[in-house]
């Protein structure tokens, strides 16, 4: 009666109620393994990590056929950084229940995470021989073969994603989360290190957001991850080694990049993408964009601004930086009528100077609409299928996730908030 109580308060989001009924039924019964589930979920609304761990544990250790406990035990596991134990789990549950999916879901997680690559293909190919839907198992796929360069092979496993994603339930989310970072503080140290850059031959100006949000809002834009700067090519090693004798580390990505090369500042976390540009023999133009090692030229996601490539220094507090004569221009050039914002515009995807949309485009594309779409960020996602779906305009299956999506909108009747260009 006690527990049948308990769930109903814990359905109805009464934590506090719950919390003390749980209690009381541990007092009565320590070793009710229902009791130590509920605390788990208790803990975990309230985003208690290491209480909710230890609850998990308690439950798996009394409910060893329960399968959604082991599996949740796993999974916390995995998240805490214990993969060795995750894994044990995880290989003890295929023993018992060799047809279940979800084991080989988050052992190629774990191989995943150690990088070791092959591994997590074949757990995820597994699963899905197990379970033709499994989500994460087919964006894990596009995952690991967009990072070595398969472009067509990413491609054709995102697709799939959304064949899955179609067929199951779409969730609304109201707004993205605020970047957490003081800007004030990070404004400062943008000003410095380009002002450190300058002084040491290097003519790195801001490009992106940053440049966006500097020209349109006087400041950085609330909710960008990172900062955009621009080099010139052949700059750029000694722009890294500037970076790695002040206070910057290089941020090791499991995908190979020649452009942007991106860095994290130890103290504040923030990550500072450089962009290379070059001018472009014959007609003069600057391009930049994003350049990933070993896939051909004609794969690359290539953006084109205006040559020449004029600058000027400004003398700021925090030094002498270089910036564009036209930022306009340039800003013109990326995303059209930047002055009025659009919230809901992917640069990676949608930029207006690609020279085409290129596989890395489409593949950027394609991740970047099935991990909003995932997460509920409904209209971030409707802006890259219109996009997608406008480029393809004889795809059925990218009309069709235009109009689910759009469809979700008009009926959530949610406004789902964000407030940059990305």
């Amino acid at each position: 009666m006690l527990l049948e109580t308990l769930k109903q308060h814990l359905s109805s989001g009464q934590l506090t109620s719950a919390y003390t009924l749980t209690r009381q039924l541990l007092e009565q019964e320590p070793e009710n393994g229902a009791a130590w589930v509920a605390l788990y979920n208790i803990y975990s609304q309230q985003e208690k990590n290491k209480e909710a761990l230890i609850a998990l544990e308690r439950a798996a250790d009394l409910l060893p056929s329960d399968i959604d406990v082991q599996l949740a035990y796993a999974s916390r596991l995995f998240q805490s950084g214990d993969l060795s134990q995750a894994e044990a789990r995880c290989l003890a549950l295929i023993k018992k229940r060799s047809e279940l999916s979800r084991p080989y879901v988050h052992l190629g997680r774990i191989a995943e995470q150690r990088g070791q690559i092959h591994a997590a293909e074949q757990y995820y190919s597994k699963a899905l021989t197990l379970e033709s839907d499994e989500l994460y198992s087919r964006a894990g796929l596009g995952l690991l073969t967009m990072y070595q360069g398969k472009l067509p092979e990413a491609i054709h496993h995102f697709r799939e994603v959304l064949s899955i994603l179609l067929k199951g339930e779409t969730f609304v989310r109201d707004s993205p989360p605020d970047n957490g970072f003081n800007r004030t503080e990070i404004e400062t140290l943008m000003w410095k290190t380009l002002a450190s850059m300058s002084a040491n031959g290097v003519h790195a100006f801001l490009t992106g957001g940053a440049l966006l949000g500097m020209e349109r809002e006087g400041c950085l834009l609330p909710f960008d991850r990172d900062l955009d700067i621009a080099v010139p090519h052949q700059e750029i090693p000694q722009a890294a080694r500037l970076l790695l004798s002040n206070g910057w580390e290089k941020v090791v990505l499991p995908m190979p990049m020649l452009t942007p090369l991106p860095f994290k500042h130890k103290a504040t976390g923030i990550v500072l993408d450089i962009y290379a540009v070059e001018i472009e023999e014959g007609t003069g133009n600057v391009i930049s964009g994003t350049w990933m090692k070993g896939i051909p030229w004609e794969w690359q996601r290539v953006i084109v601004f205006p040559g020449p490539l004029s600058l000027h220094i400004e003398v700021r507090p925090e030094g002498k930086v270089w910036t564009l004569d036209d930022k306009d221009s340039w800003l013109s050039a990326l995303y059209g009528d930047w002055r009025t914002p659009d919230p809901y515009f992917s640069t990676p995807v949608c930029a207006y100077n690609q020279r085409s949309f290129s596989l890395l485009a489409q593949v950027y594309g394609y991740n970047r609409l099935t991990g909003l779409w995932k997460n509920g960020s409904i209209k971030r996602a409707l802006h890259i299928a219109k996009y997608m779906a406008a480029n393809f305009e004889d795809d059925v299956l990218l009309k069709s996730v235009h109009s689910h999506l759009q469809q979700v909108i008009d009926s959530s009747g949610t406004s789902e908030k964000a407030a940059s260009s990305d």
